[in-house]
């Protein structure tokens, strides 16, 4: 697993709206990306930029969020997913984590780096009143080569205007005991 705790300042605005970057970490064999710098006091989202992700087997990708720092992650949630490939056009709707990907290819394939995109979180420092979600879009190679776009999303499934969660903290990871081998993840703030 890998754990950010806290970040650096290497681009730095502040303009309302621009994007901080907050940390970027080089992937090698770990079996989580882990981000804990959240500040509800500097940023109003977060951009995730993921560059070649590597799964050590064919797997789905998933992203969880907590409000707890890590310790836990959130299962009460809502994820949709939306995947183009020259096989046509498949969606997906899923409940208690987040899926980024499925069936993402890995390196020992000779496929080459395989998932490649990003993810914005929306409203993570607002709740209760109203809840975070999570958007992004990748491309990838499924385990047998296939190219895929997919495009996904993932929000709070709470009933109630005052029973939603924030976040301060988010999970990357393959499914089960898969570990990721290879890739980039940046995280970048987008400033108040």
């Amino acid at each position: 697993m890998v754990s950010v705790i806290r970040g650096s300042d290497d681009f730095d605005s502040s303009s309302t709206g621009a994007y901080e970057l907050i940390n970027r970490t080089t992937i090698s064999n770990v079996s989580s990306y882990v981000f804990t710098a959240t500040d509800s006091s500097k940023y109003s989202g977060y951009h995730i930029e993921f560059e070649g992700l590597s799964p050590s087997t064919n797997t789905r990708l998933e992203i969880s969020c907590s409000d707890d720092g890590g310790s836990t992650y959130d299962t009460s949630v809502r994820s949709q997913v939306l995947r183009v490939s020259n096989g046509g056009i498949g969606n997906q709707n899923i409940s208690g984590y987040g899926l980024i990907a499925d069936d993402v290819g890995f390196l020992a394939q000779g496929s080459g780096h395989n998932l490649s995109g990003f993810a914005k979180i929306c409203n993570p420092h607002s709740a209760p009143t109203t809840g975070y979600s999570v958007v992004g879009q990748v491309a990838y190679r499924k385990g047998g080569g296939q190219f895929v776009e997919s495009s996904f999303s993932l929000m709070t499934n709470r009933s109630g205007a005052t029973s939603q969660k924030g976040m301060n903290a988010f999970r990357i990871k393959p499914y089960g005991s898969f570990t990721l081998v290879g890739g980039t993840i940046a995280v970048f703030g987008i400033r108040k």
